[in-house]
């Protein structure tokens, strides 16, 4: 069974350190986009919250920021790495999912 996982770092810097621990950099140190056998990732980047428009088509709302940096896991018939917990948000806060998918009610 697969688990799917939207993860939220501090920063792109932060990110790429943890995965260099996992060893899920390529050679240009950079995240790599599959796990093999083990799962997929989609690394999402900077998030910003979609801008609200009225029935005019006016904007009423800007494109906001979201602070941190997103990425999505897919993880195939194991647990997510400990290392990983603390960086959890509900799946889809990132604004992307994996095809097939759909975000969690929380996000």
């Amino acid at each position: 069974m697969t688990k799917y996982f939207t993860l939220r770092f501090s920063s792109e810097l932060e990110a790429i350190e943890i995965a260099r621990r996992l060893h899920l950099l390529d050679n240009n140190q950079e995240i790599v986009s599959s796990m093999g056998h083990l799962g997929d990732i989609d690394e999402i980047g900077q998030v910003f919250k979609p801008a609200q428009y009225g029935e005019n088509g006016e904007e009423i709302a800007a494109p906001v920021v979201i602070s941190g940096y997103f990425i999505n896991v897919a993880i195939k018939d194991r647990e997510l790495p400990s290392v990983l917990e603390k960086y959890v948000v509900p799946y889809g806060n990132g604004y992307r999912v994996f095809a097939g998918t759909r975000a969690s009610e929380d996000s």
